[in-house]
């Protein structure tokens, strides 16, 4: 979400601080993206029906949302019955009502936007840009919508090196716990160092608009060599800049 944040920003030459984000479904990933935003000190509106409805307060309707907003992330379970049913919650008359140069980033379930109508919508409206990371009909993807996407990405939100590495860890510390012994190695020997100057990820677009693997290389504290694995990554309508995501990633680490 927060890539998609920089490079959205560095498209477009606006601050991520002038911007409404509008974060709907406030679970597990939705909760810590608001209080990831909220620390930020960036105006942020929840829309959640169901904590709504149980108690919760400081919640606003998916319609008064839309209407206030320019930047939508999506972070609901998909369901098709009941009174808060999230099956194209977003339809064709919620992304008309789209404000204008709004930023739509679907990482929930790709069926919580009707996919057809998303490809109507950015065809006639080419100021809405759109991230998805989640499909209708996975593992088929629309090709024609994937190329209208300023960033389309099969699925990978959990597939970053530091989320591997952290799952990886999260096995590893409950089989030294069920044995009962110390643990040796430690997550932070394993990151990346902040300050290594070689992840550079140096990526061109094809003529197909697929980004071939990076495979740059640099050097965990520990002494670990490591290559980085970032693929497709984005798909663009747009022509892409010199600066990768990597790289960027890289900058701002550096500081």
């Amino acid at each position: 979400m927060l890539g998609s944040l920089l490079l959205l920003a560095e498209r477009e030459g606006c601050a991520l601080t002038s911007r409404t984000y509008g974060v709907v479904g406030a679970g597990e990933v939705g909760g810590r993206l608001i209080s990831v935003l909220r620390a930020l000190g960036w105006k942020v509106l929840v829309c959640d029906p169901v904590r709504e409805a149980a108690g919760g307060q400081g919640y606003v309707g998916l319609d008064a949302l839309l209407a206030q907003c320019d930047v939508i992330s999506l972070h609901t379970p998909l369901t098709r019955e009941g009174e808060h049913a999230t099956w194209h919650l977003l339809d064709a008359q919620r992304l008309r009502a789209l404000r204008p140069g709004t930023w739509l980033i679907n990482a929930a379930r790709g069926p919580v936007v009707s996919n057809l109508a998303l490809k109507q919508v950015l065809a006639e409206r080419p100021d809405l840009l759109a991230v998805l990371d989640v499909w209708e009909h996975e593992p088929s993807v629309d090709r024609e919508l994937a190329a209208r996407c300023l960033i389309a990405t099969p699925h990978i939100a959990g597939h970053s090196l530091d989320g591997k590495q952290r799952g990886t860890a999260q096995i590893y510390q409950a089989l030294c716990r069920w044995l009962g012994v110390e643990e040796a190695v430690r997550l932070a020997d394993l990151l990346p160092s902040l300050g290594c100057k070689a992840f550079a990820c140096t990526r061109r677009a094809t003529r197909s608009g697929h980004w071939p693997p990076c495979a740059a290389r640099f050097t965990t504290r520990a002494g670990t060599t490591l290559t980085c694995a970032a693929a497709w990554w984005p798909m663009t309508r747009r022509s892409a800049p010199a600066s990768t995501v990597c790289a960027r990633l890289t900058r701002i680490a550096a500081r």
